[in-house]
């Protein structure tokens, strides 16, 4: 458990690398992305040109039940032997052109499975196989997702 919790700590830390706004640690940011892209790309090339891992999107209206059909969906999944990354996105952030959610809060059991990790390349270069990302259901949001599956 020791090890899974550090490597899930520098997932955490690259993701917050990834998303900053400070210019010198954006730079880092633009070395880790390349790295892991081409880690992404040797991954799919030795697994015959096939992605790393499946993307699935959600959208829909605040309290419609993402987040409890995401935890049931997540728990069939890693019962099954599969590392599921659940990323939250809310792109109406006009600061930063989108955010991760905090929906952690919402999803109890999710944020105690150690094979579940809530914040798409990063989590995939990971070794998460399934990456499942809800955003809310507004039409711009939802024409957004597909970009991210």
């Amino acid at each position: 458990n020791t090890h899974i919790l550090c490597q899930r700590a520098a997932l955490a830390e690259s993701i917050t690398i990834v998303e900053t706004q400070h210019p010198r640690k954006k730079e880092l940011a633009q070395v880790l992305l390349q790295r892991m892209l081409a880690f992404r790309q040797e991954l799919e090339k030795r697994n015959g040109g096939n992605p790393v891992a499946f993307r699935v999107g959600l959208s829909g209206p605040p309290g419609a039940g993402k987040s409890s059909f995401i935890e049931v969906v997540e728990k069939m999944l890693t019962g099954r032997g599969h590392k599921v990354s659940v990323v939250a996105v809310d792109p109406s952030s006009c600061t930063t052109g989108g955010s991760l959610m905090g929906d952690k809060t919402r999803m109890t059991e999710l944020s105690r499975d150690m094979n579940a990790y809530i914040p798409i390349v990063l989590c995939e270069g990971a070794g998460y196989d399934i990456v499942l990302v809800e955003t809310m259901g507004k039409p711009l949001f939802q024409f957004f997702v597909v970009f991210l599956i």
